[in-house]
């Protein structure tokens, strides 16, 4: 190499090595940091998504969209420029994520409520993929203020089942025409791939075949047509609900799974001409107390060792699960937050609204099969050690937006999660099961995405309402524009 060439290439790396040391880490600073910084949170208890708990007397600098320094408090400069902000006696957690949310009913209405509630990434699963896919493009771009947002587009299902409840659905009939949507779906970047109770079973292998190949994780259901072993086995990532882990939890359990297929047969055959989705249904709720009632602790522990071992995530919805089960009890359709409801998202009620003259018999059987969901269908999960999310299911009522994440958390505190391990299921375990490095803790090179709360959240889950600054991309929302945001949506709620 010409000698001259090799000085010039040789200054030239010394002096990014100089600049980037000059910005990062200087020397002669009491072993303190300087760093080029649009913002610093100093003096906070940290509690950053790690398995390291609360760290107290920290601070946090914010360069644009991204942290760029995490350190004691006092150890940190910045530019005269930048925001500061003393969080004295305060708490700051990650950006929280619901990782069960349908944007319909609200679409751009329901960021003021994720945001306000420090919901700054929202996992879409099952959608318009026109309207989500927009809205996605429009908060990347940082043309519209909202959460982050992660899109399914629509759920891959059973042509019965799309035919009924046609909205953010396609009819993936045979392993073709599945592999066929998966390649479409997956030209327009989407996060993840959504499956359903009833989507045919060639037709799910075929996706999670194709989703593999493209490294694409799959979320959603698992088919009434497959055992959920199969499923883990065949690299489904995410699973929704409790549906089929009660029949993994009991020596029952295929018996009755194939007597589920078995009844489904018998319904179609009967009611060939224009058979309803309903009595479908109505099939699977008696085929889920059956295996509740067949539970067996020790089945349901080798099952739940199993998973934990497994890369598989499970997604509760307690949130939403508790609503439905319980839903002849006022108190659990009465929530304060529904002044913030959309009038088309009081629409949305999941076919299952409560009966009008609901008996008190009515009433604890919901309690007692939701005390069974929450105490046994999860319980050994829990035990185990297996890998948790937080999602909600919003905006089957009476959930709404961001609100709705607060009750998952205290939800899974109450089925055995710490209120970190909580947190956790709601930031960094949501990164890492949805393959994003950059996202779900507070550390440098991390997206700028936290809360600051004014109370303790593992003294008390309750806590995580608490909010008084929320950073989402790296943009400051203090308590004064949070609380304007929220004057705005429930006035457009009010709206004729």
């Amino acid at each position: 190499m010409n000698g001259t060439v090799a000085r010039r290439m040789a200054a030239a790396v010394a002096g990014r090595v100089g600049l980037v040391a000059s910005l990062v880490w200087l020397a002669g600073c009491g072993g303190g940091v300087e760093v080029t910084a649009t913002m610093l949170v100093d003096n906070v208890t940290l509690i950053d998504g790690t398995d390291r708990g609360a760290q107290p007397n920290m601070a946090v600098a914010v360069d644009g969209g991204r942290i760029v320094a995490v350190a004691p408090a006092g150890r940190i400069s910045v530019p005269a420029t930048a925001t500061k902000l003393d969080a004295t006696g305060m708490y700051l957690i990650p950006g929280l994520w619901d990782n069960h949310a349908h944007l319909f009913g609200y679409y751009e209405r329901s960021f003021p409520l994720f945001l306000a509630n420090g919901v700054t990434t929202v996992k879409d699963v099952g959608g318009v993929i026109e309207r989500v896919g927009y809205l996605r493009q429009e908060t990347d771009r940082g043309r519209m203020l909202g959460p982050r947002i992660l899109m399914a587009g629509p759920t891959l299902d059973n042509a019965e089942i799309v035919a009924a409840v046609p909205e953010g659905r396609v009819a993936v009939p045979t392993p073709a025409e599945a592999v066929k949507w998966v390649d479409s779906l997956a030209a327009l970047k989407v996060d993840h791939l959504k499956v359903h109770s009833m989507t045919p079973r060639a037709a799910y292998f075929a996706i999670l075949a194709r989703a593999r190949e493209l490294k694409i994780p799959v979320v959603g259901h698992v088919p009434d047509s497959v055992l959920i072993q199969e499923a883990v086995d065949s690299g489904h990532r995410v699973i929704e609900h409790d549906f089929r882990i009660g029949y993994a939890n009991s020596p029952r359990g295929v018996a009755i799974a194939n007597w589920l297929l078995s009844e489904y047969q018998k319904y179609r055959a009967a009611k060939r001409a224009g058979a309803g989705v309903g009595g479908l249904f109505q099939i699977r709720i008696r085929a889920e107390d059956s295996v509740r009632q067949l539970y067996d602790s020790a089945t349901a522990a080798g099952f739940a060792a199993e998973m934990a071992r497994r890369d598989v995530w499970f997604d509760p919805t307690l949130a939403v699960l508790q609503s439905v089960h319980r839903r002849h009890e006022p108190a659990m359709r009465n929530l304060p937050e529904l002044r913030f409801a959309t009038k088309a998202a009081l629409s949305f009620d999941e076919g299952l609204p409560p009966e009008p003259n609901a008996t008190p018999e009515m009433v604890e059987k919901g309690r007692a099969t939701y005390r069974d969901i929450a105490g046994k269908t999860f319980r050994e999960l829990v035990r185990a050690g297996a890998k948790f999310l937080a999602g909600t299911d919003t905006p089957v009522l009476p959930l709404v937006p961001g609100f709705s994440l607060h009750r998952e958390l205290a939800l899974l505190v109450e089925m055995g999660l710490t209120p970190l391990q909580a947190i956790q299921a709601a930031s960094r375990n949501a990164a890492r099961a949805a393959n994003r490095d950059d996202l779900g803790t507070i550390e440098e090179g991390k997206s700028a995405d936290f809360v600051v709360l004014r109370s303790d959240p593992l003294a008390d889950i309750a806590n995580t309402t608490a909010v008084q600054t929320v950073v989402v991309r790296g943009r400051l929302l203090d308590r004064l524009t949070l609380d304007r945001m929220l004057r705005d949506a429930e006035t457009f709620a009010r709206q004729p």
